[in-house]
């Protein structure tokens, strides 16, 4: 007979971090993909939208959060105004512009991946 200790403990989900998280869409397919999300959201109406129905939510600037654990994904879709075809191509002049903080974030987490949507034009 096996001895039980010696059988092989499963795994615990893959973490994942949804940055401007609004109230879950993506949060929502990450968790029905197996990952265990946190996200994080500006606006506290949709953060606690996001909470009642994805899961947890923290409603924080992403200018001056950062990660207090590792995220095996770092995932998210920061406003595209700054430098897409409809917006103003401020880029980095725009208070928008949350790029370099999404990646600060994932590296600041360890992340293994991170995915950014993105909208056309």
């Amino acid at each position: 007979m096996t001895d039980p200790t010696d059988l092989p403990r499963p795994s615990p989900p893959p973490r994942a971090l949804d940055i401007c998280a609004g109230a879950g869409g993506l949060s929502l397919g990450l968790t029905r993909a197996g990952f265990d999300v946190l996200g994080l959201e500006l606006d506290p109406d949709a953060c606690d939208t996001h909470r009642r129905h994805v899961g947890p939510c923290e409603a924080a600037d992403l200018r001056t959060w950062h990660p207090s654990s590792i995220f095996d994904l770092v995932a998210g879709g920061p406003p595209c105004q700054p430098f897409s075809v409809a917006g103003l191509g401020l880029a980095d002049a725009d208070e928008r512009y949350l790029i370099p903080d999404f990646l600060r974030i994932a590296r600041e987490a360890d992340a293994r991946a991170i995915m950014i949507e993105n909208v056309r034009g």
